[in-house]
């Protein structure tokens, strides 16, 4: 019993007392109220006694749930984590579990619905880590009419120019394909301008010119998070989204992204984009 529950006998007994007394001296009927009263004082306190056992116990089996849960689905290893963990790990695991709890429950009942994933929507999750005094470095290396040119895109678009009016410094490197259609080439121009026209810092290099290894479409919050996106050989395959927070790969992220600012070139405006 905790220290403070011996209140739950205490006070509805001293209650039941006091009433039971000032009942007697006023009506004088009865010498039995004070035992009743202390009777019902007593029954009082053994019902919040059971309910705040109860409650004990539900607890005390969820939490055991809860690491049943990760032993079963091999995620122990977790756990020291998840006692002091970093947002995006604890929001992705937290996401992942009601995920398969999701799926079992489906399973039980003989049908199974799957959502439809959003390589947008995991940027969008990653921007929203953003704090005080954070900049934000990206290129977009990917078809633009799979990725900006779409409902997600927009959404995506949005979150990058809700950061820049709230003072943050987002800069964007287009980095332009070596073969493009006309359709492919009028979305990255309307995509520069729709970004640069919001004041984001949109600049653009030719693919050619790049290093190979420095050919990747990539987020990069400094010292916090680097997202990496394989986006195919063409560019206009959302495979994955792989994201980093390791000091090592932080700085390796930080060391491309200079590179690839180094090379590339500030867009101006409509009409005046430098290649």
């Amino acid at each position: 019993m905790a220290k403070w529950e011996w209140l739950y006998f205490a006070i509805p007994v001293v209650a039941g007392v006091v009433v039971g007394v000032i009942y007697f001296g006023v009506t004088k009927e009865t010498p039995l109220s004070v035992p009743l009263a202390v009777v019902y004082g007593l029954l009082t306190a053994i019902v919040f006694f059971v309910l705040g056992e109860a409650r004990r116990i539900g607890s005390r089996l969820d939490e055991k749930i809860a690491n049943w849960e990760l032993k079963v689905l091999d995620l122990q290893h977790l756990m020291p984590y998840l006692e002091k963990p970093d947002p995006f790990l604890k929001q992705q695991v937290s996401t992942s579990i009601d995920e398969l709890r999701r799926l079992a429950r489906g399973a039980a009942a003989r049908e199974v619905v799957l959502k439809a994933h959003s390589i947008q929507r995991d940027c969008i999750n990653i921007l929203k880590l953003v704090q005080s005094g954070d900049d934000v470095f990206a290129t977009s290396y990917v078809n633009p009419k799979f990725f900006w040119c779409t409902p997600e895109g927009e959404l995506y678009r949005q979150q990058c120019i809700d950061l820049v009016q709230k003072g943050h410094k987002v800069t964007r490197v287009f980095i332009e394909p070596a073969v493009a259609d006309d359709e492919e080439r009028k979305c990255i121009e309307d995509e520069i301008e729709k970004q640069k026209v919001k004041g984001v810092r949109v600049k653009r290099v030719l693919e050619s010119t790049l290093p190979e290894d420095c050919r990747k479409d990539f987020l990069l919050i400094p010292g916090k998070y680097a997202a990496y996106l394989d986006v195919g050989a063409r560019g206009d395959v959302l495979k994955e989204l792989k994201v980093c927070f390791s000091a090592e790969e932080l700085d390796k992220a930080r060391s491309l992204a200079d590179e690839i600012e180094t090379l590339s070139t500030e867009c101006l405006g409509t009409g005046s984009n430098a290649r």
